[in-house]
């Protein structure tokens, strides 16, 4: 298992070159695509690998590539739709969210698969919510951009205001 994981870094690290070439040549949307349906058959397709080593490595290795797309696509994506002052700080939260979800997953395997302890369920779940990206990217227009002028630009203008003030009362 050390060596998968180090494998598994190794393999997200290298694929986000590939991922950022694709998006690149291909487009937000047509990767995502590609991104979403490889990470379902993969996600509902690992638990049945346990027992084949090669099969098993490959499919997590496999994850490991998607884990990297994803976040190659997701940052021109923040900032194509919130503009440059807000992008940053919508991936940031992201970023924030991905965190909080990393630390309550061993919670949630923890007490609701305590006695149970049949992990099929959460390659399923895993499978499932890859499976709403898919369905949601169905209806995404990435062409579209999003006005964020209320909560986020008026603080950089107010920040820009203060300055001003304290300069010209000095």
């Amino acid at each position: 298992m050390f060596i998968l994981g180090i494998l598994f870094g190794i393999t997200n690290g290298t694929c986000r070159f590939l991922w950022g070439f694709l998006l690149d040549k291909y487009g937000f949307k047509k990767l995502m695509f590609i991104i979403a349906t490889t990470e379902i058959i993969s996600s509902c397709s690992l638990y049945f690998t346990v027992g084949y080593d090669w099969l098993y490595i490959f499919i997590v290795l496999l994850i490991a590539a998607c884990l990297g797309g994803n976040f190659v696509c997701i940052i021109p994506l923040y900032t194509h739709i919130y503009g440059m002052d807000a992008g940053p700080r919508m991936y940031a939260l992201c970023g924030a969210c991905i965190g909080l979800a990393q630390f309550c997953c061993p919670l949630l395997v923890k007490f609701f698969l305590k006695e149970k302890k049949d992990y099929l369920i959460t390659f399923l779940f895993a499978g499932s919510l890859c499976l709403i990206k898919f369905i949601s990217l169905i209806f995404f227009d990435d062409k579209e951009k999003i006005s964020v002028n209320s909560k986020f630009n008026n603080e950089d203008e107010n920040k820009d205001d203060n300055k001003n003030d304290l300069v010209t009362k000095n």
